[in-house]
């Protein structure tokens, strides 16, 4: 595929997800993948021939798959091409959209990433400015 032809099916396909149907409920991890592999796409026409800088962001989301689940085991030909070194050398356009949409239906299954919790900053009763509560009048009786 010449590199016109690879812009061309960019820019298609940008423009369709630009202006998708809304209705996307229940695929959030489909469209953080998609998003992921467009950038990689992106990156494959801009610099053709180059190693690819997203390679590592995705290789931990599919490393984040269950081996276990018989829909990964059906993917099981294209996750042992993705995962290859010969693959990511020079990705093309054409290569990393066949990986995006057939893999795509899998992401869901991935497990969450590690993350530790925010850092919460402890305020000890020094470091707050006391403030005494404002006298309430009473009634008399």
């Amino acid at each position: 595929m010449t590199r016109s032809k690879q812009e061309s099916a960019f820019w298609r396909w940008r423009q369709y997800w630009v202006t998708r149907p809304r209705h996307v409920r229940g695929q959030g991890d489909a469209l953080r993948w998609d998003l992921l592999l467009a950038k990689a796409e992106a990156a494959a026409i801009a610099e053709p021939g180059k190693p690819n800088d997203h390679r590592e962001a995705i290789l931990e989301w599919v490393g984040r798959l269950p081996p276990h689940l018989n829909p990964v085991r059906a993917k099981a030909k294209e996750l042992q091409a993705l995962r290859t070194d010969a693959f990511w050398q020079t990705p093309t356009f054409a290569q990393l959209d066949a990986m995006r949409t057939a893999l795509r239906d899998v992401m869901e299954l991935a497990e969450r990433p590690d993350v530790p919790p925010p850092m919460l900053k402890h305020r000890s009763a020094a470091t707050v400015p006391h403030r005494p509560w404002p006298r309430r009048e009473t009634q008399p009786r």
